[in-house]
Formats: C-alpha cells, structure tokens, sequence
C-alpha cells in the first residue's frame, strides 16, 4: 500500500466515527485458547538454498513454507494431540521431499 493512500486511511479514521458501524457490527465472541493451542514465532536461520527447497516443496504440497516446516517438526517429534491440522492430515510429507 503507498504512503499516500496509508495517509488518506489514516486521515479518514482519524476524523471520521465510527463507534454506530462498531456498534451494529455482528461480532462473534470466542472462547479463549487453551495454552496448548496458542502458537508462538520463532526464529531460525537457514541457508538460503535450503530455505528456496523448502519454498519449492511447499508449493508443490499448496501449503505455506512455514506450515512445511512446522509440520516436519512435528513429525519429527511424535504424535501429539496438540498437532496443527496441516501434520494431522499429512502425515507423509516429511518422507516426500527428503533431500537425496
């Protein structure tokens, strides 16, 4: 998004009210997540040609290069009922794309 067009946002929600729209809004409240749902970042570093396999294999899977990543950790370590929705249903990726 350009700066100016930021700028006329910014300046429209600065001078404008929106508290009737927020309001009539159909919010949905949700339950809180339990801790062992919550996701938390991490940071790690990686060569870059190891990070371009990484991004090659999750587009041939459609998936996100993180969610890759996050499930091979997963199947690294084991079962869990904790695991995200990508290594429940996928449970062979780690084996497909294994360098040779």
């Amino acid at each position: 998004m350009g700066g100016k067009k930021l700028g006329e946002i910014a300046e429209h929600y600065d001078t404008t009210d929106i508290s009737q729209e927020i309001a009539e809004a159909d919010l949905k409240r949700h339950e809180p997540l339990s801790s062992d749902e919550l996701m938390i970042v991490s940071s790690i570093r990686l060569p870059k040609s190891t990070m371009d396999e990484v991004r090659a294999a999750a587009a041939e899977l459609g998936v996100k290069p993180t969610a890759l990543i996050r499930s091979w950790i997963e199947e690294r370590l084991g079962p869990s009922e904790a695991a995200t929705p990508l290594a429940r249903r996928s449970g062979h990726v780690a084996t497909q794309h294994s360098r040779p």
